[in-house]
């Protein structure tokens, strides 16, 4: 389920885009039938979507601090990184 999170991710790496959801589910829900022709997934997998979504997006925040340092972040980098997991799961609980 991980690498089709990674393809139907649409959310915006430094900033909430409140599209976001909404344009990750669409294209889930296009790409999903196919995937599913070739790659069964249970529910449970396929409701993980979302939560990986959050996941790659902190994974990717771990990347980047790991490859250019700590200096490359401050404090409102971490608060808007926090922000958006709020945020983000906000728009989860909703749907």
């Amino acid at each position: 389920m991980y690498d089709l999170t990674l393809f139907c991710n649409k959310t915006h790496y430094f900033d909430f885009d409140e599209h976001g959801y909404e344009k990750s589910k669409g294209i889930l829900l296009r790409f999903l039938p196919e995937y599913t022709k070739y790659n069964a997934l249970s529910q449970k997998e396929i409701n993980a979507f979302y939560d990986l979504i959050a996941l790659y997006h902190f994974a990717l925040q771990a990347t980047v601090i790991e490859n250019y340092g700590l200096d490359c972040v401050d404090n409102a980098f971490f608060d808007r990184q926090l922000d958006w997991l709020y945020r983000w799961q906000e728009q989860c609980e909703k749907a």
